[in-house]
């Protein structure tokens, strides 16, 4: 995205930059959710959560996508973050922000973004079922010594 805007009240350069869902940040999102699931209470990020440094310094972005929430007293799931990983909705790939605010689907910012936004569920990222004993069994017969 290639979309700048000067602030007609002070002059100050603003940035659109945009934000792609990864692994990494799905997998810090499953954790916030079954530590709210289970204890029923914010997480502390660094004394709940067993993040790498990689997710500690990105989990933030999750509120661009509206999936966690932060307050004072620290860090939860929302509802779509919540249905997002018990695979009841998808959320786009890609969000763009300009200074603090996201980007609406109709903002000027995205006639220069050249990527296409897809749709994807938690199963694009993370595994959501195991497979079956049959499953095992077929790759086991597959391997050759």
């Amino acid at each position: 995205m290639k979309f700048t805007y000067d602030c007609e009240c002070c002059g100050h350069k603003l940035v659109a930059y945009t934000h792609k869902l990864n692994k990494m940040m799905v997998s810090s999102l499953e954790q916030l959710v079954e530590f709210y699931d289970q204890n029923h209470r914010r997480a502390n990020l660094q004394k709940d959560l067993h993040l790498t440094k990689n997710q500690y310094a990105n989990f933030q972005k999750l509120q661009y996508f509206e999936l966690v929430h932060r307050d004072s007293n620290g860090w939860l799931p929302t509802q779509k973050g919540s249905d997002f990983i018990a695979g009841k909705v998808w959320v786009p790939n890609t969000v763009g922000t300009l200074g603090k605010k996201i980007l609406e689907p109709d903002h000027p910012a995205w006639e220069t973004h050249q990527r296409r936004i897809d749709w994807v569920k938690v199963g694009d990222y993370i595994p959501t079922t195991y497979k079956q004993r049959e499953e095992y069994q077929d790759e086991k017969s597959l391997t050759l010594f």
